[in-house]
């Protein structure tokens, strides 16, 4: 993913971006129609792109956030989301030989006490997110300083912190725990969201997803206590639910207003 405009006006500027023969390069291009141009050198392929006049980022207040109204390439070599994503749930669903972690005894604890002291669905919701906020630390660290790959929820809970995809799946273990079904869901500008275009560096948020049997689905922040469902709270934004084992895939996807 690569911004193309600068603190200054570019008069010329040239993209190439060079993959080995026979894979395929996946691309979009925002605000902007430049044509590519391809050409197979030396066992790869080249594409390239020519864009002129390409205008200089404002410095004034007020502006549309995440330069959207700006020229943007975004581009993967892999083919759809579904298998990108699919790794971010390993951790919480596998060890060795493929099965299913038992929680941690504590957890377990710590939720059937909450279920006792709950007077219904909703507060054992809350308060499961409650605690999952104001008790295990936020590790502000880039996924892509951790290879895009979490630790299990049982790690995070012995640590008493994790990433933002780590709190995710503690609080999806915790609440599943308490039978209650939920799943991780990804945060990601509209403009950059592309189901043909897979990519992981445009994943802005991530927030948990869960289905009350007695209200509509809820979105929870994992970073702090949000005053209501987030879905009315993130315009311009895509929300990609995990889903593992659902289908079909645009089941997945809501788009904010």
């Amino acid at each position: 993913m690569k911004l193309l405009a600068e603190s200054e006006p570019v008069k010329n500027l040239t993209v190439k971006i060079r993959v080995p023969a026979g894979t395929k390069l996946n691309y979009k291009v925002n605000n902007t129609k430049t044509e590519v141009l391809r050409s197979d050198q030396e066992g790869n392929t080249l594409y390239s792109w020519q864009f002129e006049n390409v205008p200089a980022i404002p410095a004034e207040e007020n502006q549309k956030g995440g330069y959207d109204l700006f020229p943007r390439l975004v581009f993967s070599t892999a083919n759809d989301r579904e298998s990108i994503y699919s790794g971010f749930l390993e951790p919480a669903s596998a060890n060795t030989g493929g099965e299913k972690t038992k929680p941690d005894p504590a957890m377990k604890k710590m939720v059937d006490d909450i279920l006792k002291d709950s007077k219904d669905e909703i507060s054992t919701i809350l308060k499961l997110q409650e605690k999952g906020i104001n008790e295990f630390r936020l590790w502000p660290i880039p996924m892509k300083y951790t290879g895009f790959h979490p630790r299990s929820p049982e790690e995070t809970w012995k640590s008493n912190g994790g990433t933002l995809l780590e709190k995710a799946l503690l609080l999806v273990t915790m609440l599943n725990i308490a039978g209650i079904p939920a799943e991780p869901a990804l945060v990601i500008r509209k403009s950059l969201y592309d189901e043909k275009v897979g990519g992981l560096l445009d994943i802005e948020d991530i927030v948990v997803k869960v289905k009350p049997k007695t209200t509509n689905e809820l979105y929870l922040s994992v970073s702090s206590l949000n005053p209501q469902n987030l879905l009315t709270g993130l315009p311009e934004r895509v929300i990609v639910a995990l889903n593992p084992g659902e289908n079909p895939r645009q089941s997945r996807v809501k788009i904010s207003a």
